[in-house]
């Protein structure tokens, strides 16, 4: 079993199109994850091994945003700080025998709920209007790399 603590920074990208007129933003967040996996390893050679992790992290989000551009708001609150996820990650562990071990796997993490409730307003003359909600999930695909010290 393992556990940590992650910082994740994620980009979504929004667009609106009215018309022929076409409004873009990018909506940036940083939220941290504590796992909690259960690591299985299966040796492949003397320094060599495989691992699979599975688990749970929980994951907080710590403020809620408001981003904006000359053409759209968007104003984005988080459902709830702490929220439950399930990860799984695959990899190779390569163990020297004095210097440490190297890690690089790649995550496959699936959120259990909701990260945000994004509001996209466009900004339409004088009365902005409220245009669409948007549910920000957060599911993510990574790639890992790790030293663990001896």
């Amino acid at each position: 079993m393992h556990t940590g603590i992650n910082m994740l920074r994620r980009n979504f990208r929004v667009e609106a199109i009215v018309e022929d007129n076409i409004s873009s933003m990018t909506i940036r967040t940083t939220m941290y994850e504590i796992p909690v996996m259960i690591t299985y390893y299966l040796r492949m050679s003397e320094r060599y091994f495989l691992s699979l992790s599975t688990g749970f992290p929980i994951q907080y989000v710590p403020t809620d945003l408001l981003s904006g551009t000359t053409e759209m708001d968007a104003l984005s609150l988080k459902v709830a700080a702490f929220r439950p996820a399930s990860a799984t990650l695959v990899g190779v562990d390569y163990r020297t025998p004095n210097d440490g071990t190297f890690y690089l796997g790649a995550i496959y993490n699936i959120a259990l709920t909701h990260q945000m409730l994004t509001r996209v307003t466009l900004r339409n003359g004088a009365s902005p209007e409220p245009f669409i909600d948007l549910p920000l999930k957060g599911d993510y695909f990574g790639l890992v790399l790790r030293y663990y010290f001896n």
